[in-house]
């Protein structure tokens, strides 16, 4: 991590922003290994007043490294101007737009947490979970969301927005149960949609 020449009226700030930053609420869940975790939009809005109050800002934005390969770049700044900053890698599966945008949320949420010091998942006490491979959701099944979706009225923002909202990733990374339930939750939109027409149409 680098910083300004001089960090001693931000560390102060830190500090007296992580003594005031609430409860972190765990509004996903992660079906797979049956935990819950904070998403990105959970982190940043029980975050960012605190900060702002105490004249900091938090900023993240996609960057390259050295290298040429995508990165995100975090800055913690302080109103006098003093900061910190770090260039974290995208390790990418896929070199593709979604793969680019779910790993740029993922890391976003993950160096949000590290910079402030928050404790955002359930503990992995023995880290079996990072050597876990988790199953990927088929492009069969990627199209029949993205039809259902066209069926029930829905945009792909709305189920992509629907997607982070539950799960905290982006729709291609979903594991296959968590597609499954994407689906069941556009098929109940559906059929509501349906009855207020009949309702309507009566």
């Amino acid at each position: 991590m680098s910083h300004s020449e001089s960090i001693d009226q931000l560390l102060p700030a830190l500090v007296a922003a992580q003594s005031e930053f609430p409860p972190i609420p765990r509004d996903g869940y992660n079906p797979h290994f049956k935990s819950r975790f904070s998403t990105l939009r959970a982190v940043q809005g029980a975050t960012q007043p605190v900060l702002a109050a105490h004249g900091l800002l938090l900023s993240q934005w996609p960057c390259q490294t050295d290298q040429g390969e995508p990165a995100l770049k975090s800055k913690l700044a302080h109103t006098s101007g003093q900061y910190m900053e770090e260039i974290t890698p995208l390790l990418l599966s896929k070199r593709d737009p979604q793969a680019h945008g779910s790993a740029i949320t993922y890391l976003r949420r993950y160096c949000w947490s590290s910079i402030l010091g928050l404790v955002t998942d359930e503990d992995d006490d023995d880290g079996n979970v990072a050597t876990i491979a988790e199953p990927k959701v088929t492009k069969a099944t990627l199209d029949r969301i993205k039809a259902a979706a066209a069926d029930a009225g829905l945009t792909l923002r709305g189920v992509a927005d629907m997607s982070e909202e539950k799960f905290g990733r982006a729709v291609p990374d979903l594991s296959p149960k968590q597609a499954d339930a994407i689906l069941d939750h556009i098929a109940a939109v559906h059929v509501k949609a349906q009855l207020g027409a009949v309702e309507v149409a009566q």
